[in-house]
């Protein structure tokens, strides 16, 4: 999951550990999700984030290729020409 985490975390000043803490994980966590290396985090830490951060899921995470009611991938339909 491509995400814009990092900028908006720096936007707000805060750093990793300022957001884990009020976020209730751990600062690897957040570095993880900025990262990439947590691909899928759950959608209860990045609704979280983004009341945090004041700024929408999709802003912060993108919504492209991720149904976020089901934390699944979406499958996109072909249209018919």
């Amino acid at each position: 999951m491509s995400n814009s985490l990092r900028h908006y975390r720096r936007e707000k000043e805060m750093s990793q550990l300022e957001l884990a803490k009020q976020v209730g994980v751990t600062r690897l966590t957040i570095s993880n999700i900025e990262t990439g290396k947590t691909k899928d985090p759950a959608t209860s830490i990045t609704l979280r984030i983004s009341e945090i951060l004041g700024h929408s899921v999709d802003a912060i995470f993108g919504s492209e290729n991720v149904n976020l009611d089901k934390h699944i991938p979406v499958q996109r339909e072909e249209t018919v020409k």
